[in-house]
């Protein structure tokens, strides 16, 4: 019975939000002011593993652990060998590095879902695939300018960050090659953390 009447009321709910959905009625600033109370951080443990209710010492505990997290880490291994990656060889250096030929883009276009989802501009591909004839040219000076911006290089000279996914995918091909007995391990690594 009481399984009954909880599906009851959370089909009413879930009513109400199609009906009223976000519009400025009582519904939602209740909504709203249940999310905001649920989502208020009133306690952190901080590093000594000591409990933090004040708001300006809540404020400093959470910009010292984002610092930490996100700051930059000086740290170089030294027994890391550098020659555990290996480097491109000139032809797939050059085949990664030429220009994007305008086909390729279109082609490119052309294959992705067209309703899938809303692209940043804020249109689908469908439209871009329909119109074609007309942007075609700003699309493809876009995309250009992408892969052609001064800025895309890496921290490693004379390669193209571009070039990190060829690399991380023959690592992972080489590990998975190994014998058993030799341990390997892969370590993904934030690109957010990394490049910021």
């Amino acid at each position: 019975m009481l399984h009954h009447e909880e599906v009851i009321w959370r089909q009413k709910a879930h009513y109400d939000w199609l009906v009223l959905g976000d519009h400025n009625t009582n519904s939602f600033h209740t909504r709203t002011l249940r999310r905001c109370k649920q989502n208020r951080i009133t306690t952190l443990k901080n590093g000594l593993d000591e409990w933090i209710m004040d708001d300006e010492q809540l404020n400093l505990e959470a910009v010292k652990f984002y610092s930490i997290l996100y700051g930059e880490h000086l740290r170089s291994r030294k027994d890391f060998p550098s020659s555990a990656f290996l480097r491109l060889n000139d032809k797939n250096f050059n085949f990664l590095n030429r220009p994007v030929p305008n086909e390729e883009i279109k082609i490119t276009l052309f294959d992705m879902a067209s309703l899938k989802a809303l692209r940043s501009d804020g249109y689908h591909a469908l439209f871009y695939q329909s119109q074609w004839e007309h942007v075609g040219d700003s699309v493809c000076t876009w995309v250009k300018g992408i892969f052609e911006a001064p800025k895309q290089t890496g921290f490693v000279a004379r390669r193209d960050i571009t070039d990190n996914i060829v690399i991380a995918q023959e690592v992972i091909h080489s590990v998975r090659g190994t014998q058993k007995n030799m341990k390997c391990m892969a370590v993904k690594i934030n690109l957010e953390k990394a490049y910021d």
